[in-house]
C-alpha cells in the first residue's frame, strides 16, 4: 500500500524484518514487536500467540463491518490499531522502551480479549470443532 515502513521508521532503533522465506513463528522468535500493515491472518496469528502486535490499517483500504467497529475502537484506544503513520510513529516513540509493559497492561489485554472473542476463537478442542463443522457442512451437501 505504499507505506514504505522501512523509511518511515529509520529514526527508531529497530530492525525491520520482512522474510517471506520464513514462517511467522520463526520471525516472532527473533522479534520484539510485529507491525502488520494490511488485513490478513498475520495479526490474528501474532495476537493469538500473545505477541506484541500493532496494526497500521488505513480506512481507505480496510473497511470494517458494523460489528467490527466497536472492537477496533478498543484496539485504537489501547494503541494496537493505528490509521496513520504519524500515529504509529508517535506510539512507537513513546512505547518502544516498554513494549512488554504496554502489551501486558489491563487496557491492552482487555482490547485483545474483545478482539479474540469476535475474530479469533480460541479453544483447546479446535481440531475437533473444525472436523465437526466440516462434517456438518459435508452432510448438508
Amino acid at each position: 500500500y505504499g507505506w514504505h515502513v522501512d523509511e518511515l521508521f529509520k529514526d527508531l532503533d529497530i530492525q525491520i524484518t520482512s522474510s517471506p522465506a520464513t514462517t511467522l513463528q520463526q520471525n516472532l522468535r527473533n522479534s520484539s514487536l510485529v507491525i502488520v500493515t494490511y488485513d490478513s491472518t498475520s495479526h490474528i496469528e501474532s495476537i493469538l500467540s500473545n505477541f506484541p502486535t500493532v496494526l497500521l490499517f488505513s480506512p481507505e483500504f480496510v473497511v470494517l463491518s458494523e460489528e467490527a467497529i466497536p472492537v477496533f475502537e478498543k484496539l485504537k484506544a489501547a494503541g494496537i490499531c493505528h490509521e496513520s503513520i504519524e500515529s504509529l510513529n508517535q506510539f512507537l516513540l513513546e512505547m518502544l522502551p516498554d513494549i512488554d509493559l504496554w502489551w501486558g497492561s489491563d487496557k491492552t489485554q482487555n482490547a485483545l480479549v474483545a478482539f479474540k472473542y469476535y475474530f479469533a476463537h480460541e479453544s483447546p478442542d479446535s481440531p475437533q470443532e473444525w472436523r465437526k463443522l466440516l462434517e456438518d457442512l459435508e452432510s448438508k451437501n
